[in-house]
């Protein structure tokens, strides 16, 4: 019986070990075939729920070797902006426009967006100057809030 469960054990161990692969992620359309890319995908389809599920495009490399692209998953109705430098955590920041007033809860989260953005555009992921226009209007729409605070 031991044996038995031990074959068994073993062949479930080859299914999943083998599965794991599996989870490689879609590019869609067909950038990133580098060993590299290849790590850059897997470590940023690590940060969804759903791994397997995570659709990758525009794969290219950035500055310094980041491997820069975009990235969907977990329900997202719009690609991410992703840049990864090897050994280290990837940044991603989610393109979602900027509303035109911003809940008091929601600003760290907006300003955490801001951070990844100037990260991203040092690794080349984004062009120059990207980072500077988002934080000019995140600014802007901050600066809103605290003139309707003031008069309120």
């Amino acid at each position: 019986m031991k044996r038995q469960f031990g074959i068994f054990g073993l062949a479930m161990a080859l299914m999943v070990g083998g599965a794991m692969p599996a989870l490689a992620q879609s590019v869609t359309d067909g950038s990133g075939r580098s060993d590299a890319a290849q790590a850059a995908v897997k470590a940023v389809a690590g940060h969804f729920r759903a791994p397997q599920d995570v659709r990758f495009r525009k794969i290219h490399t950035g500055n310094k070797g980041a491997v820069c692209g975009e990235v969907t998953g977990d329900g997202a109705t719009v690609f991410s902006t992703f840049g990864v430098v090897s050994g280290e955590e990837p940044v991603m920041f989610e393109n979602q426009k900027i509303p035109a007033a911003l809940d008091f809860k929601e600003v760290n989260t907006w300003l955490n967006r801001n951070v990844a953005l100037e990260d991203l555009e040092e690794m080349g992921c984004v062009p120059k100057g990207t980072y500077m226009r988002y934080r000019d209007r995140l600014n802007k729409v901050m600066e809103t809030r605290k003139e309707n605070t003031s008069t309120r």
